[in-house]
């Protein structure tokens, strides 16, 4: 009975660590559909979900507000700038903060390269441009 016993622990014990292995550390929805003023974002990538963060490629979200806009990309610096009315921002790629009109917002996660696209928490972003 004794080695019963001992012999069901370790086999409660192995199949905890299997199922702690298997949880995701984050995860990327290729589903998931942002709509920013009526415009759906649907280039690829599109919206991607991480660490519970919402990140959009930067140029997707500028074209989805309908105003006119520049971005430039900076290779040496790896940071792109955005020049709109009344608006102008920079985002450095795996920064914790992004600039815009000279007032620095904290990003909830850090931006990042993705198929060659900035992506950018989309809370923050949306706050720089006053949505």
């Amino acid at each position: 009975m004794k080695r019963f016993g001992y012999l069901l622990t370790r086999v409660i014990c192995v199949l905890l660590v299997m199922t702690l292995m298997l949880v995701p550390v984050s995860a990327v929805d290729p589903e998931m559909k942002v709509m920013i003023k009526g415009v759906h974002i649907n280039e690829d990538p599109g919206a991607i979900l991480q660490d519970s963060v919402t990140y959009v490629p930067l140029r997707s979200f500028m074209d989805s507000l309908g105003v006119e806009y520049s971005i430039t990309w900076n290779e040496e610096r790896h940071r792109a700038t955005v020049t709109a009315p009344n608006l102008y921002l920079t985002v450095k790629e795996g920064a914790r903060y992004l600039t815009a009109n000279d007032r620095c917002l904290y990003l909830n996660g850090t931006s990042f390269l993705f198929r060659d696209r900035l992506m950018v928490p989309l809370r923050p972003l949306a706050k720089a441009c006053g949505l």
